[in-house]
């Protein structure tokens, strides 16, 4: 959304392929996000935040570039917090299966991890196919090369 309305990538933190310099101060970042986010209104994206904003983080006030101090210190010292972990998170919103999406090349460890962990919580893996099977991919050439070895 804020792409589409001239807010540059790189104002927004989100990385260059050329490596050039993208913005890095998430306050200053989610103070640009709260100045427009009035381009969400009326979207399923901005009905679903606000409802999160106030039932999980007691935040009455709409986000806006006025606010936006307050919502981030608020979020900040919530995150900060056992009680947003994500394994308490997990069961304070009775979540029954969380799936991640991983490369059918990647070796799982980190679902190895939460498995001998012993939680109980279910995560599955998403199959992901396209460092093989897209040749637009990123390095599929050398991928796809490797995966058949």
């Amino acid at each position: 959304m804020l792409y589409s309305q001239g807010i540059p990538m790189a104002d927004l933190g989100i990385p260059r392929r050329d490596g050039t310099p993208v913005e890095q101060d998430s306050r200053k970042i989610w103070r640009l996000f709260a100045a427009h986010y009035h381009l969400f209104r009326g979207t399923p994206t901005r009905m679903w935040l606000d409802h999160a904003f106030r039932t999980v983080f007691g935040m009455e006030e709409r986000l806006s570039a006025e606010s936006a101090d307050r919502y981030f210190d608020r979020i900040n010292s919530a995150l900060a917090t056992p009680a947003f972990r994500p394994r308490a998170l997990f069961e304070r919103f009775n979540i029954e299966v969380i799936a991640t999406t991983e490369s059918p090349l990647d070796p799982l460890a980190h679902h190895r991890k939460i498995r001998d962990s012993g939680w109980t919580g279910r995560v599955i893996t998403a199959y992901r196919p396209d460092p093989v099977a897209d040749p637009e991919f990123e390095g599929f050439a050398t991928t796809s090369r490797n995966s058949v070895r």
